[in-house]
């Protein structure tokens, strides 16, 4: 999640760890750990996160070249 921060997208780093961290939770028999407010959460961060894994790859890519 280095890659996110560096690159100015804390907020989806954020907002990544929280979702992980809720899907352990789930994991480990606590259903509600997902609740309406993490799906709404992720519905909202979509396009955020695909545009910041872009910045990401073309980051990697540019330094590669």
């Amino acid at each position: 999640m280095a890659d996110l921060v560096e690159l100015g997208h804390a907020d989806v780093s954020t907002h990544l760890n929280k979702v992980q961290q809720r899907r352990n939770a789930f994991a480990h028999r606590s259903s509600q750990s997902i609740d309406d407010a993490l799906v709404r959460s992720v519905v909202e961060m979509l396009k955020p996160e695909h545009e910041t894994w872009i910045a990401v790859y073309n980051h990697r890519v540019a330094a590669i070249s």
